[in-house]
């Protein structure tokens, strides 16, 4: 079960589901952004190097991409 996003909102450092359900994007759209070097992530030790499960994203971050990705131009 998902959590509200006022739920969400509380964590600082998230999965990526709750990353992307903060952004209200899906999953694999965080996946790809991760991919690209759009929003850095925290890996934590014991994980290999090109595996995401676990991966951890920073709301701050999330946060300044979401800004840096609007359209000014309306």
């Amino acid at each position: 079960m998902m959590k509200s996003v006022k739920a969400i909102e509380t964590k600082r450092i998230v999965g990526i589901q709750r990353a992307a359900a903060y952004a209200g994007v899906s999953r694999w759209t965080v996946r790809a952004w991760i991919a690209d070097g759009k929003i850095p992530f925290i890996r934590y030790p014991g994980r290999g190097d090109s595996d995401l499960r676990g991966a951890k994203i920073d709301l701050a971050d999330l946060d300044i991409f979401i800004d840096r990705s609007k359209d000014r131009n309306v």
